[in-house]
């Protein structure tokens, strides 16, 4: 956070704020882009796991222990 606000101070001119914001833009729709991937592909091998019978309704493995 203090190199943001370095950054942004030392922006004189108008441009050089444009290009931060926009490379902080970019930096953000990659993250959300690649946050949905993971959350896609857990979701994809959950329903995997559950249709061939690894998982039971409680989400549980079968004769797994409980980690609480």
């Amino acid at each position: 956070m203090p190199l943001l606000a370095l950054s942004l101070s030392s922006a004189s001119d108008h441009q050089g704020l444009r290009i931060l914001l926009l490379v902080l833009l970019i930096v953000a729709a990659v993250l959300l882009i690649v946050g949905g991937i993971i959350a896609v592909w857990t979701l994809r091998s959950y329903r995997k796991a559950t249709a061939a019978g690894h998982y039971g309704l409680s989400g549980e493995g079968e004769g797994q222990a409980t980690r609480f």
